[in-house]
């Protein structure tokens, strides 16, 4: 069935399933560790929040309103947001998850620095 003979309630439906699929099978939380760990950091008064860009695809994350955003030519592609909660399926999820590996070695070495700075501090504590 085509998606224009579809009632609003249908399209609805498939809306809340193609974003809870997304959810279920990692796609939104491999899509929001590459927008957080490869992002440039905005400096922002309510933070953090993080934009990253690549081929026309811009991934917004904000962590302070806990929501993801991605956009693609003027389209909104994905959101997390409460009132939006959606997923358009496309080529664009697969360009963009080809980035995930190098976003878990920056998150590794993110930990890695956090951790050594959490050693220092409770060393120069103890001695």
């Amino acid at each position: 069935m085509e998606l224009s003979e579809l009632t609003n309630e249908e399209l609805l439906k498939l809306k809340q399933k193609r974003y809870a699929e997304a959810q279920e099978n990692g796609t939104i939380g491999k899509l929001y560790s590459i927008g957080r760990e490869l992002g440039n950091n905005i400096s922002a008064r309510y933070g953090p929040k993080y934009s990253w860009n690549y081929d026309g695809i811009t991934i917004y994350i904000d962590d302070y309103g806990n929501y993801m955003t991605i956009r693609g030519d003027d389209k909104l592609l994905c959101s997390t947001h409460f009132c939006d909660q959606l997923i358009v399926l496309g080529d664009w999820i697969e360009k963009v998850l080809s980035f995930y590996p190098v976003a878990i070695v920056e998150r590794n070495k993110r930990i890695a620095r956090q951790t050594q700075k959490e050693r220092e501090r409770l060393l120069s504590q103890i001695v």
